[in-house]
């Protein structure tokens, strides 16, 4: 019979960060493109509630994930991360810069989870979500780089691809919402763009 100490020894620590980093990273991307894609209304109506409850679960397993990422490394025999060195960006020696960045992406997407709870929206109002909401776009950004020059699988073929092909789509969305926005607010005009 296999028993949990079975599974535990098959895998390190550090099988466990890298696939929880990578799985953070994929629900990162799917509720930043839901995100925008609700935002652009490029989705048909009907759909846009499943749309809405996948960017929500998306986002807390995204934090779930992320927990498991940092927290594992607690117990990785071959770097020794204290609570304070992944939980404070610069605090560790090692990997300064891409681990706080990593840091910083995770505080971010944490405050935007805490301002979608309706309670606080509640009380501090739709403006506050909104606001919190433009901390994805550099949260994004901050947690590829981190995946990016970190990630121990960032020479693997198959992971640069997906880095490349999320990161691709989610300039492409993001690109187009700020289009949208600037059309919306009367900043951009078809025939101003085209030099009539």
């Amino acid at each position: 019979m296999l028993t949990l100490s079975d599974v535990a020894a098959a895998f390190s620590t550090w099988h466990i960060a890298r696939a929880a980093g990578l799985t953070a990273y994929l629900l990162l991307f799917t509720v930043t493109a839901s995100g925008l894609l609700q935002s652009l209304r490029l989705i048909d109506a009907k759909h846009r509630p499943r749309l809405a409850r996948l960017h929500q679960k998306s986002l807390y397993s995204l934090l779930l994930f992320t927990l498991l990422h940092a927290l594992i490394l607690l117990f990785d025999k071959h770097v020794s991360f204290s609570l304070a060195d992944v939980l404070i960006p610069y605090w560790s020696d090692a990997y300064s810069w891409p681990l706080a960045l990593g840091i910083l992406a995770f505080y971010a997407l944490l405050t935007i989870a805490i301002t979608t709870v309706p309670a606080i929206i509640k009380l501090s109002g739709a403006k506050l979500w909104r606001y919190a909401h433009y901390l994805a776009f550099p949260a994004y950004w901050l947690a590829l780089y981190h995946g990016f020059t970190l990630g121990s699988d960032s020479g693997n073929k198959f992971v640069l691809a997906l880095y490349a092909v999320t990161g691709g789509l989610t300039a492409c969305l993001t690109l187009l919402r700020i289009g949208y926005s600037l059309k919306k607010r009367g900043y951009y005009d078809a025939d101003t763009a085209r030099g009539r």
